[in-house]
């Protein structure tokens, strides 16, 4: 991942005699996996490049999921937990829990939505207005007296835009803002979570729990196990029998060979924001679908109204059509 030097690499394959080649990894790891083969072959090499899909981001397209994704859901709800009993142990008390993505929130997504524990869930993906967000935090704590705040890491970049979009650079500089954004978006939160419940005399206890390592280091469940292990036997047979330039995956619960070059064309995966799965977290935590600085309809209008409004539009649309046809069909017989 990263830099690499595909002629370095072909030369040492070469040196060693190899024919196979397995690429473990994910959407960046597939990129080089990529290059190695096309390398390859206006060399002329004989030599099978297979890639097999690994990253707990689960960022890689086309793919049901990579293996490690579940384990690390579950691992992340662990984090989520103690979030929450350390937030409801205090007068005020917001747990914050920073999760793995640089730019995609699947993980702090599916975390969320499995522990029905998480009252704001925060997503590269998805709009973001610092001072609505903290408004409506503010709403949580009125409500229930403790609230639990899971943020993808890929937010600091997010963050950082909208302070940049507010402020010139001089002023960023100045304040260190870039620095600790870019560092920790837990870190952010907590500092500007702080300084708003103190402006309004609140009396509060923040606790940041990032439990990054823990997610990435654990040993795999058994459905990763299982799912590792089928992957692995699919890359050897395909790499036997001659394939080259593939990647190994589960598409539709069927596990097929994709073109390496048709994953990277494909470019990384991320969470639509107008997808159900947003939907369905949104309606969980019952946080707006978007923290927008001037929303042009109603910010705090739970989704399961706005899906609600939305249907019987739809309905009301169909039915009028529905009328209209049947005028028309009327019309014509006569």
């Amino acid at each position: 991942r990263g830099n690499y030097d595909a002629d370095a690499i072909m030369k040492t394959l070469e040196a060693l005699g190899l024919n196979m080649l397995f690429v473990v990894g994910g959407d960046g790891t597939h990129s080089a996996a990529n290059a190695i083969y096309a390398t390859a072959r206006e060399r002329g090499m004989k030599i099978s490049v297979v890639g097999i899909p690994k990253t707990i981001d689960n960022d890689i397209s086309l793919i049901d999921r990579s293996f490690g994704f579940e384990t690390s859901i579950e691992e992340a709800q662990r984090a989520i937990i103690s979030a929450k009993v350390e937030a409801k142990a205090s007068i005020n008390g917001v747990g914050i829990v920073r999760l793995m993505g640089r730019h995609s929130g699947a993980i702090t997504l599916m975390a969320s939505l499995a522990s029905n524990d998480v009252d704001i869930a925060l997503i590269p993906e998805i709009p973001f207005n610092e001072k609505a967000f903290l408004e409506h935090l503010d709403s949580v704590l009125e409500r229930q007296g403790h609230a639990v705040v899971v943020a993808a890491e890929g937010m600091a970049e997010v963050v950082l835009k909208e302070l940049q979009e507010q402020h010139s650079a001089q002023e960023l500089a100045k304040g260190g803002a870039t620095q600790s954004i870019s560092g920790d978006i837990g870190v952010y939160l907590k500092s500007s979570i702080n300084e708003f419940l103190k402006q309004r005399n609140k009396e509060h206890r923040l606790v940041n729990i990032d439990p990054t390592y823990m997610i990435r280091s654990i040993p795999a469940n058994a459905g990763d196990k299982v799912y590792c292990t089928v992957l692995s036997q699919q890359a050897v047979h395909g790499a036997m029998s001659g394939f080259t330039g593939f990647s190994a995956g589960m598409v539709s619960t069927n596990y097929v060979y994709i073109p390496i070059t048709d994953i990277i064309q494909a470019g990384p995966r991320k969470v639509d924001p107008q997808g159900q799965m947003w939907y369905r977290l949104v309606t969980s935590t019952q946080q707006p679908a978007q923290f927008v600085a001037s929303p042009p309809q109603d910010p705090g209008q739970p989704l399961t109204e706005a899906v609600e409004d939305k249907r019987e539009e739809k309905e009301s649309d169909a039915r009028e059509e529905k009328e209209s046809d049947a005028t028309s069909e009327a019309t014509t017989v006569v």
